[in-house]
């Protein structure tokens, strides 16, 4: 199999495994209050390990952090971005990125 049909294949398998966390997570954490966002993977050496972008609605996770480092550490980076999600859509809140809405939320959860 060529490299580039690998790396497709492998991207669909992550991204399968990242709709069902989030699914899960949302479930446990935030009783299904919030509406899927486009899911994607941020690339490069520099990018950060998550991302939440209200303007488009997307939640991003680097490659790198899935490549090098544990699951569990995933779902961390996760579980804190969908912290961003939550304060944003939900409770419509505009303050710094790590306000105190945001970390009363991360510390309820």
């Amino acid at each position: 199999m060529p490299e580039h049909e690998v790396k497709a294949a492998l991207d669909r398998k992550l991204m399968s495994a990242l709709r069902k966390e989030w699914a899960d997570l949302n479930f446990q954490l935030f009783g299904n209050k919030l509406r899927p966002p486009v899911l994607r993977l941020l690339e490069g050496p520099s990018s950060p390990w998550g991302q939440w972008r209200s303007d488009g609605r997307e939640l991003g996770i680097a490659r790198r952090l899935i490549m090098k480092h544990s699951w569990d550490r995933v779902i961390e980076v996760l579980k804190h971005e969908m912290a961003h999600q939550f304060v944003g859509e939900r409770l419509a809140v505009d303050e710094t990125a790590h306000g105190p809405v945001f970390q009363a939320i991360c510390a309820d959860r």
